[in-house]
C-alpha cells in the first residue's frame, strides 16, 4: 500500500516517492513503538547493517507509531542512518496487515527470556509516547520499484526479531 506518513521534521511524503528512487527496492521495517527494547534491538541490528542493505540496492525506512520529534528523538539516541517515519494514528500498520498482539501473544516465557536478554544487551524498556499502543506489533516489508510487495514479515510475538539477513537476500533475489 500506497500510506502517507510523516518525516521527524513533521513534512508528509508518501511511500511510493521512495521505493520508486531505489535501485532495486525499498525494506520498510515497522516497529511496535519507539520505547520497545525489541525495537530497539532491532533497530541497531539494521544500523549495523546498513551498509549491506546499500550493497544489495536496497534503501531501508523504518515506521513507528508516534510523533515526528518522538521519531528524531529516537534516531539521534541510537544514531541511525536510515529514515525514520511517523504513523501516530496507525493507519499504515493496518494496511500493513500488522495487528495488535493477543495477552498471551505479548507475554509468557519465551517473551520474558528474550525481554531478560534484550536488557542485557542495554536495551531498556522507555515509554510507549504519546500515540503508542503497546500491543502493536511489528513487521518487515520488501517493495520493489515498480511498487510490488516482494517480502513480508509479520511476527505474532514482540520479541521474533526477523533476520535482517533473510532482508538483504530477498533484495538480491529481485531482478
Amino acid at each position: 500500500p500506497d500510506v502517507t506518513l510523516r518525516d521527524t521534521d513533521g513534512a508528509e511524503g508518501h511511500l511510493s516517492d521512495l521505493w520508486s528512487r531505489t535501485p532495486r527496492g525499498l525494506a520498510v521495517v515497522f516497529f511496535r513503538h519507539f520505547g520497545c527494547p525489541f525495537c530497539r534491538q532491532h533497530a541497531t541490528q539494521l544500523r549495523r547493517d546498513y551498509d549491506r542493505f546499500g550493497e544489495a540496492g536496497l534503501h531501508v525506512v523504518a515506521v513507528g507509531q508516534g510523533t515526528p520529534e518522538e521519531g528524531a528523538h529516537f534516531q539521534r539516541r541510537l544514531k541511525l542512518p536510515y529514515p525514520i517515519l511517523v504513523d501516530a494514528d496507525r493507519a499504515a500498520y493496518r494496511a500493513y496487515g500488522l495487528r495488535e498482539g493477543t495477552s498471551k501473544e505479548m507475554t509468557g516465557p519465551r517473551v520474558g527470556i528474550a525481554f531478560f536478554r534484550s536488557l542485557l544487551r542495554g536495551h531498556r524498556p522507555r515509554g510507549v509516547g504519546q500515540h503508542g499502543n503497546i500491543s502493536q506489533l511489528h513487521g518487515e516489508f520488501l517493495i520493489d520499484r515498480e511498487g510490488i510487495l516482494r517480502y513480508a514479515v509479520r511476527p505474532t510475538r514482540p520479541s521474533d526479531i526477523p533476520a535482517t539477513d533473510d532482508l538483504i537476500a530477498a533484495a538480491r533475489d529481485l531482478i
